[in-house]
């Protein structure tokens, strides 16, 4: 029987708690016969001010047979795009819902990520909810996977042509840009090499984030409006894992990260989101088999 692990995440001061969906906390890092349990770190307030996060669910309609990663939310919360794989490439699709308390409707395609060879994925939202960042081998291309953006009016209305961001797009695999309220963002590069976190402002002449980069692979940046919060995926551990870092300014380094997201070795976890008030994360993860996004709320 499947059984997916508990997660509990706080920003700035992290307490991080490893549970086994039936409610049974573990307290270090060894087994009990009903699975691996993971060490627990309790530090700061934070964490009895927010409460726990509940188990984390299926968010539909980011749930099908397909494989589907990448989820983002709005920053408005009511609106999702994720990526699905369609055959043997990667397109975006959209949700939208009237407020926190109710369902997604049926997600749809995004128009202008339509076509059969057409590969979109690693969506983010700008800081006012009308600029969508994305990830695109979509023409023309500088010979890998480009960031792109394209906008709107309003929220809720049809989104423009999409534009290529040309200062952000080299000749490797850019990803994920994740931009915080002064115009900082985050972002990944691969090259032949690793995949690192890289960093820049104003859309413009990134450069690799060695606090949170290493020689694994880190994928799936997030970054709170704040800009002291950020969020990745690592396979440093071994397996694709949800890490997080903080810093005391914007002008501070970053900290050394620690992982939030606790699951068994055998399954990943990756591409994760934080709401503004900090009560709803997800991510995506393979325990199902193929990959499915996943939601919890406190």
């Amino acid at each position: 029987m499947r059984r997916l692990v508990a997660l509990v995440i706080f920003t700035s001061a992290c307490h991080v708690t490893a549970s086994d969906g039936g409610g049974r906390a573990g307290a270090d890092s060894g087994t009990d016969g009903d699975g691996p349990q993971h060490v627990t770190v309790d530090s700061g307030p934070d964490a009895y001010v927010l409460g726990a996060f509940g188990t984390p669910t299926l968010l539909a309609p980011g749930t099908t047979l397909a494989a589907e990663d990448d989820g983002t939310l709005a920053w408005n919360g009511n609106e999702l795009i994720f990526a699905r794989v369609d055959g043997q490439t990667k397109h975006l699709y959209y949700a939208s819902r009237p407020d926190a308390q109710s369902p997604f409707g049926t997600a749809a395609l995004l128009s202008h990520s339509a076509g059969s060879t057409l590969q979109d994925e690693a969506p983010r939202f700008s800081a006012d909810d009308l600029t969508l960042y994305f990830g695109s081998n979509r023409a023309p291309s500088s010979g890998g996977t480009d960031i792109w953006m394209m906008t709107r009016a309003a929220i809720g209305a049809a989104w423009n042509t999409p534009t290529k961001i040309t200062a952000l797009s080299t000749g490797n695999t850019e990803k994920w840009v994740s931009p915080c309220s002064t115009g900082y963002f985050l972002m990944v590069r691969s090259d032949a090499v690793s995949s690192d976190v890289y960093a820049g402002t104003n859309l413009a002449s990134p450069t690799k984030v060695l606090e949170l980069s290493t020689p694994s692979s880190e994928t799936g940046t997030y970054l709170s409006q704040d800009c002291l919060t950020a969020y990745f995926a690592s396979t440093r551990d071994g397996t694709n894992d949800i890490w997080m870092s903080t810093r005391p300014t914007t002008a501070a380094a970053w900290g050394a990260p620690t992982k939030v997201a606790v699951s068994t070795d055998t399954y990943a976890e990756q591409d994760p989101w934080m709401s503004l008030d900090q009560r709803t994360f997800i991510f995506a993860s393979n325990l199902s088999g193929a990959g499915d996004l996943y939601i919890m709320t406190r």
